[in-house]
C-alpha cells in the first residue's frame, strides 16, 4: 500500500514560548520555529504536543501555534499537529481544525487514558475503529503514539499490524523499551515508518535497528546533535554515533529527563530554561501546574550546556 507521506529524519517536538503574562508569545514562537525547522536534517516539527504544553493550551491557541509554525517552516519541512482527544468525535473535530490551520500531518495520542477504558486495548476493535474514523474523515497522514508498556496504554502487536493497514497511518511513534521495539519494527517494516521516541541511550539502539525517524522532546536542545547522530547511524559511522551519545546527548537527556514523573522537577521547564540560556527563546515561562525553574536547576543546566559546548 502506498502511503501519503514518507516519514524520515529528525522531527523535534517543540516547546511553546510564553510571555510574562503566560500568553503564547507569537514573536518568540516565530523565531524559534524558524530556527528549529531550518537546521539541516530536520524534516518536520511536532507542534503543541506534550513538550509544547498541549494540556494548557486552548483550542484557539493550538490552532494559532500551527498557523505560525506552518508560516515559518520551509515548505519541505512538515508541520505535525497533535490530536489529544478522549472521543472519536472530538478527535475528528480536532483533526479537521488542525488541517484547516495548516498541519501537514497529525500525531494521534491514545483515547484510552481513563483507567476504565484500558480493557478496550485487549482487542484491536476499538482502536481500529477510532483510527479508521480519523483517517476517513480528516484525511491527513497520521502517526500513532505507541506508549511504553508500563503505561498500560500500549497497543498489541496484532493491533499495530491492523492499524498499519489504515491508509493514512504512516508511522508509529515508539516510546517503549528496546525488546518490544525490535519485535514491532520487524513486524511493521515495509508497512509504515518506525519513529524512535526515547530520551536515553535506547534512542541509539532504536536507530541501529533501523528507525526511520526520531520524534523526541529533548531534541529541542542540541537539535543539530540529534541530526548528526541520525546521519551518522544511517551512514554507518558508528564510532561517531557512540561518541555523540556518550559525550553529549546522554548528558543532555539525563539533565532533562532524570527521574521523569517521579520528582517535582519539570522536563518542559528545564528544556525552556536551557533554550533561554542559549538565547533561542526569551523566557523559560511555563503555565501552572508546571513548576518554575529553581536557581540550583538553572546553574546545573548552564554547567551541562557548557560541558557539551552548546554555550
Amino acid at each position: 500500500m502506498t502511503k501519503p507521506l514518507s516519514v524520515n529524519g529528525v522531527i523535534p517536538s517543540i516547546v511553546t514560548p510564553f510571555d510574562s503574562k503566560l500568553e503564547v508569545d507569537e514573536r518568540q514562537l516565530r523565531r524559534y520555529a524558524r530556527h528549529v525547522s531550518t537546521i539541516p536534517g530536520v524534516t518536520g516539527i511536532l507542534c503543541a504536543a506534550y513538550t509544547g504544553e498541549v494540556d494548557s493550551l486552548t483550542r484557539g491557541e493550538k490552532m494559532r501555534v500551527i498557523e505560525i509554525c506552518r508560516e515559518e517552516a520551509p515548505s519541505g519541512v512538515k508541520v505535525f499537529g497533535c490530536v489529544d482527544a478522549h472521543s472519536t468525535r472530538e478527535a475528528v473535530d480536532l483533526g479537521l481544525a488542525l488541517k484547516s490551520a495548516g498541519a501537514d500531518a497529525i500525531q494521534v495520542n491514545s483515547p484510552f487514558l481513563n483507567p476504565h477504558r484500558r480493557g478496550y486495548l485487549s482487542t484491536a476493535d476499538a482502536s481500529v475503529k477510532f483510527f479508521r474514523a480519523i483517517s476517513d474523515q480528516v484525511n491527513l497522514p497520521m502517526t500513532v503514539f505507541q506508549y511504553p508498556e508500563s503505561s498500560g496504554l500500549s497497543y498489541s502487536r496484532q493491533t499495530l499490524l491492523e492499524l498499519a493497514d489504515i491508509p493514512n497511518v504512516v508511522g508509529f511513534k515508539q516510546a517503549g523499551g528496546i525488546d518490544n521495539y525490535i519485535d514491532y519494527h520487524i513486524a511493521l517494516q515495509g508497512k509504515v515508518a518506525s519513529i524512535a521516541d526515547n530520551n536515553g541511550y535506547t534512542l541509539l539502539s532504536m536507530l541501529l535497528w533501523g528507525a526511520d525517524a526520531t520524534m523526541v522532546g529533548a531534541s529541542n536542545v542540541g537539535t543539530a546533535l540529534y541530526c548528526e547522530l541520525f546521519s551518522a547511524v544511517k551512514a554507518g559511522k558508528l564510532d561517531r554515533a557512540r561518541e555523540l551519545m556518550n559525550g553529549k546527548i546522554v548528558r543532555l537527556t539525563n539533565l532533562f529527563t532524570r527521574n521523569l514523573g517521579q520528582t517535582t522537577a519539570s522536563f518542559i521547564t528545564r528544556l525552556k530554561a536551557a533554550l533561554a540560556i542559549q538565547g533561542l527563546i526569551d523566557s523559560a515561562a511555563v503555565r501552572p501546574p508546571e513548576p518554575e525553574i529553581t536557581e540550583d536547576e538553572r546553574k546545573e543546566i548552564k554547567k551541562v550546556l557548557q560541558s557539551v559546548e552548546l554555550i
